[in-house]
């Protein structure tokens, strides 16, 4: 049994030493007045760009391939059911290197699919400090070329502050309704518990995940064989004491 457990933990060691970006919520925490850079270039800070309203900004980078437009996609189908509308969406790029004119390409495309989001970029000092106060964490992969994050939104109260989050890819209309509503009202909500989603690398040569998401799925099948293996060990002491 001593063994079984040293094999745990040597397992479970290699996912403490590499932290998994997440949401730490920050209900409440005001927005620093960083500039940002808008798809006309111009420097806008979060006030300017939410003028007052509730607004919905979704932390990702234009050039992911993997959950980030699937956020997006969640998102514009549950604001479709959504009876409130003077909200303001932004979309800010935590890749520094993007610049508005990608940014200019990705409103274009959502105006089409009739969404009148913002999508802006900045410096890497800027998008820190901003995804810092409302608890964003990335971090970038060099051999992958991508970036390990989290994947929801946050909800911005119309002074400013950081209201309540939503996590995942799709989003209950009836939530997201009462998210905007709260929001509006200068309401802050208390902490949920998240629902984690990577966005990472997808190799489809190897057809592998990313580190992380791969341990994650080992780490549960190995929980499952420790259950297992203390449940016949518990058996077999049954049986020698019978």
């Amino acid at each position: 049994m001593r063994l079984v457990l040293l094999l745990f933990l040597l397992w479970v060691t290699p996912l403490a030493a590499e932290p998994v970006p997440r949401f730490e919520q920050h209900p409440g925490a005001p927005l620093p007045g960083v500039s940002l850079i808008d798809e006309g270039g111009r420097a806008l800070t979060m006030a300017d760009l939410s003028a007052g309203k509730a607004t919905l900004l979704v932390p990702g980078y234009f050039g992911c391939p993997m959950l980030c437009g699937q956020v997006q996609s969640g998102l514009l189908d549950s604001l479709k059911t959504v009876s409130f509308r003077d909200y303001r969406v932004i979309c800010l790029s935590i890749d520094a290197r993007e610049r508005p004119g990608l940014a200019r390409q990705k409103r274009q495309a959502a105006l089409s699919r009739g969404a009148d989001w913002r999508f802006v970029t900045g410096t890497p000092e800027n998008i820190g400090q901003l995804c810092q106060a409302v608890g964003f964490q990335f971090r970038y992969d060099r051999g992958s070329d991508q970036f390990a994050h989290p994947a929801g939104i946050v909800a911005l109260t119309a002074d400013g502050r950081v209201s309540s989050y939503l996590f995942g890819i799709s989003f209950s209309g009836p939530a997201l309704q009462r998210a905007l509503q709260r929001a509006a009202a200068n309401q802050v909500e208390g902490k949920i518990d998240p629902v984690l989603y990577l966005c990472f690398q997808y190799d489809p040569a190897s057809g592998r995940y990313s580190l992380q998401i791969w341990r994650t799925l080992q780490l549960l099948g190995l929980a499952t064989c420790l259950s297992l293996l203390s449940l016949i060990l518990y058996w077999l002491q049954q049986e020698r004491k019978s």
